[in-house]
Order: structure tokens, then sequence, then C-alpha cells
């Protein structure tokens, strides 16, 4: 049986520690189609330090993934669906959009750290999303690499496990309602 974890929006985040990276690796995530947008039509994934977050538009046509530092990549006037398969991939000053594994095309960055240290919150603010997975590989240090992996969890607990043989499981919190009713299952 396959799960998602469903953030409410207002109060669930996850803790989880990708440290700052820098010159070459790659995050894949997906959202399960029960996702909810923010008030003004964004899914907010994930968030970092000194402002690495990524916002998904709601609406299919854009995706932003920035930089510690300011450094970004901004994709506009793409056509996805909210449960598509995102996938970035940093080579040292170029980073790339790939999704359902076809390039929507580079953007030039600087040199700037990245960092992912919340799932459900960025930027200050919240979306009600639903995550099936987020890997994450730093191709020059394996001990940062992780994968959470929803499905993992058995549909219970507090813990988002991560399936790499690194085991930095992620930790939920604010998670309110039944016990597990943020485990849900689906036909995946």
């Amino acid at each position: 049986m396959a799960f998602y974890l469903q953030f409410d929006g207002t109060s669930s985040i996850v803790t989880i520690d990708i440290a700052p990276v820098n010159l070459s690796w790659s995050l894949e995530l997906k959202l399960n189609a029960n996702s909810t947008p923010d008030g003004g039509g964004v899914h907010r994934p994930f968030g970092g330090n000194s402002g690495s977050r990524c916002f998904v538009f709601d609406n299919g046509t854009r995706i932003f993934l920035s930089m510690e530092g300011g450094s970004s990549g901004d994709w506009t006037g793409l056509s996805f669906n909210i449960d598509d398969t995102i996938l970035f991939t940093r080579s040292s000053t170029t980073l790339e959009l790939f999704i359902n594994t076809v390039s929507q095309g580079t953007k030039t960055i600087t040199t700037a750290a990245f960092s992912v240290v919340t799932l459900g919150l960025s930027a200050g603010s919240r979306s009600a999303i639903a995550l099936e997975y987020l890997s994450f590989v730093d191709n020059t240090n394996s001990a940062i690499s992780r994968y959470y992996d929803s499905t993992a969890s058995g549909g219970t607990g507090l813990i988002l496990p991560d399936t790499t043989a690194n085991a930095s499981d992620g930790t939920l919190s604010g998670f309110t309602g039944t016990t597990n009713s943020w485990w849900v299952s689906f036909g995946g």
C-alpha cells in the first residue's frame, strides 16, 4: 500500500537537515494530486537557510527554485500537473529542471549554496502539500544524500523515513487530528 503525507497548511512541518551544498546535486520530488495551494495559488514543498526555497504554481505554468543568497531558477510558460515528477539538477553554475524526465531548460546561477531544512514551509508561509517523496543526491558527498519516502512510514508515526543508508529521518511536528490521519493511503 502506498502513502502520502498530508500537511495541513497551518502548523504541520517536517524538520530535515540537508546541509548547505554547492556544485553538484539533484533534487526530485513528487506531490500527490491532493495537494492544496496557499491563498496565492502556490504549493510550498520546502524551505532552507538564507533564501533556499521552492514554489510550484498551481496553474501548472511556473516553478521557482531559489538558492541561499538569492541566485535562482524561475521557469515560466510551463504546462504540468501538480502530481508530475519534478527534478532539479545542478552542475557548477547550471541548474536544470525536468518534469517527468523531460528537460524544461537550464538557468545559469551563481555558486551560492543550497539547503533544505523544512518540508511544508517556505519563505515563512505554508501550503497543504501532499508529499509522496523527496529525493536528494549530493554527487560529491553521499553522506548528505537522502530519500524521504512517505510509503516507508507504513502509514504510522511521527517520522518521515529516510530510506538511504544515512537514515536521517525527518521529524514531523504540528500534525493534528486523529493519530496518523496525516498518512493517507492511495493507489500509487
